[in-house]
């Protein structure tokens, strides 16, 4: 389904409640649930979403954190609270030595209820080490106006990881590509050494397809069934029939292999 997007830039850098402050404008007013997102964690699942979302509906609360438990929480905000309810965050800048030992850490995705938001953003002061407006004391200012955040734990902490360096864009590049060969595996293709693998959300291959390793599906490629493509092949927006046979280091682009056809390795088209 279609969504308007509306983009908003932050012209001055003070802070994640800045952020969230200059996108007043983009969100329509009235009542509503505002979900609020870490550009740099793309490994956050939909479906996590949908949970934390059900779960801030069943609480009819005004403020829901989710958080995860993790064995380095270095870098991190750490969650101080009790029970189910959030007492506060504390940024890493900000902790004490007790503080520091905490594994529960803020995964930077909120839903809050907009009249709130907005409300306990305009009470924000910059008074931290950093001199900056940060949204994670919006939590404070629901405690102390007697209101109950909740946490919503989320136990795959691999799905919070922070894109922060090179490194860790490789291991987040490498999730998702499992990710997407589990989902075609599911579906009946079959791939050997699926860390070797690599197949682009918008291709499409059929059921008892054999992807050999090394494989390297690119763009808008669409394979038949029960075709195989040997080692080291590479294909980007190609349409290959069923029964096909594409031989060992073809790179092939922007073709049409028809069905029971069968290239040779080596061949280079397009």
């Amino acid at each position: 389904r279609h969504h308007d997007v509306h983009l908003v830039r932050q012209e001055q850098q003070l802070g994640t409640g800045h952020a969230v402050q200059t996108a007043q404008q983009a969100i329509p007013e009235g009542d509503g649930v505002v979900m609020i997102l870490c550009g740099d964690t793309p490994l956050i699942s939909a479906e996590s979403l949908r949970e934390m979302y059900r779960y801030h509906l069943a609480n009819r609360s005004v403020l829901t954190v989710m958080t995860t438990i993790v064995d380095d929480p270095t870098g991190y905000g750490r969650i101080l609270s009790a029970g189910d309810s959030v007492l506060a965050i504390v940024e890493e800048k900000e902790t004490d030595e007790l503080q520091r030992k905490i594994q529960e850490i803020n995964a930077g995705i909120y839903l809050v209820e907009r009249r709130f938001l907005f409300e306990a953003l305009a009470s924000l002061t910059p008074d931290n080490s950093q001199g900056e407006f940060y949204l994670t004391d919006i939590v404070a200012y629901a405690v102390s106006q007697k209101l109950q955040p909740f946490k919503y734990l989320n136990p795959a902490a691999d799905e919070v990881l922070g894109v922060n360096s090179k490194v860790e864009l490789e291991t987040a590049h490498r999730v998702l590509q499992q990710r997407r060969n589990q989902e075609l595996m599911q579906q009946g293709v079959i791939i050997h050494d699926r860390a070797t693998v690599t197949v682009s959300p918008q291709a499409e291959i059929g059921s008892d397809t054999l992807l050999l390793p090394g494989v390297f599906i690119s763009g808008k490629t669409i394979v038949g069934s029960n075709c195989i493509l040997e080692n080291g092949a590479i294909l980007h927006d190609c349409t290959v029939g069923d029964n096909a046979r594409i031989g060992a280091y073809c790179v092939l682009k922007n073709c049409k292999i028809g069905n029971d056809d069968s290239l040779p390795p080596m061949t280079l088209r397009g």
